[in-house]
């Protein structure tokens, strides 16, 4: 299934809960007051839109350093789908295209 990642927009947050798990319940979580940050060279996100243009979930992502020097880290990729998009390829896709970034 086709698939676009964008910057989130305000009207994004509402949707893109992160919850919808049995695994997702770390006790009360208050909504983002703000989209997230898209750049790529801090931590951030990306609303993940379906083909049918609303969003289906959110790509995100923070740095670790593995290493000693500043050049030795690597992105933490995470993603979270709103349930009616699981088990369609779309997550699949959405990280494939976070990579090539």
């Amino acid at each position: 299934m086709p698939v676009t990642l964008r910057a989130q927009l305000p009207d994004d947050l509402p949707l893109l809960t992160g919850r919808d798990s049995e695994f997702a319940e770390f006790g009360p979580v208050a909504p983002p007051a703000e989209p997230r940050p898209c750049g790529l060279d801090g931590n951030g996100a990306l609303t993940i839109v379906a083909a049918d243009g609303r969003p289906a979930g959110d790509v995100s992502w923070h740095w670790t350093h593995w290493g000693p020097t500043a050049a030795s880290r690597c992105p933490n990729i995470g993603i979270w789908l709103r349930p009616r998009y699981r088990g369609q390829g779309i997550g699949a896709e959405a990280q494939s295209q976070l990579a090539r970034l």
